[in-house]
């Protein structure tokens, strides 16, 4: 896991991992506690992100990450979180909820993204979370300018769905993430939908 900075210490005008702080963290990685002891890194940046405390960090994450996404879904995940936080017996210990993960570092062309990545600090695997593919990725050009049969449009939208689908499975596979997908009709209604609740 070298790509990621579990440390971060900026070197020769360039983030990089302090392998000697990594041998003596107190917190496992990506979690809340992680967050709080080290700081979220800006690329373009010598100086990390910190936070004081875990409300400090909680407003950024409600204030300028959920700001960062269109999407309703991603943004009411977050409202979500943050209470899920506030809630925590043991906020310290929780999974970072990563909004929005590049893969492959700022160096590499960006090809996908996922709308929410959580790393398990135990095994050190990482599961991306996709919301709503169809309303984010499915929009089908052209239908207003020619008529077409409801049955040219099903068609067309099942292969864009196994075109993106493909296309995305293969860029993860090369970085081991396995990806859950949520869909529309499952995020209707959030709090029913036991995305919080194992």
């Amino acid at each position: 896991m070298t790509r990621w900075l579990l440390s971060p210490a900026y070197r020769q005008k360039k983030w990089t991992n302090d392998v000697s702080e990594i041998r003596r963290a107190d917190y496992h990685y990506w979690t809340v506690g992680h967050v709080l002891r080290t700081g979220l890194v800006d690329p373009t940046s010598p100086v990390p992100i910190t936070f004081s405390n875990i409300d400090q960090l909680m407003s950024f994450y409600r204030s300028v990450l959920k700001r960062e996404s269109n999407s309703i879904y991603e943004q009411e995940i977050a409202d979500r979180y943050v209470a899920y936080l506030k809630a925590s017996v043991s906020v310290e210990s929780e999974p970072f909820l990563i909004p929005e993960l590049r893969y492959g570092g700022v160096e590499v062309k960006h090809e996908h993204r996922l709308d929410f990545t959580v790393l398990n600090s135990h095994t050190m695997e990482l599961t991306g979370f996709e919301l709503s593919p169809a309303s984010t990725h499915m929009a089908i050009s052209g239908i207003q300018k020619e008529k077409k049969t409801q049955i040219q449009v099903n068609r067309e939208i099942a292969e864009q769905w196994e075109q993106e689908m493909e296309k995305r499975n293969k860029y993860f596979e090369k970085f081991a993430v396995p990806v859950v997908t949520f869909t529309d009709s499952m995020l209707k209604d959030i709090d029913k939908s036991n995305l919080f609740n194992g």
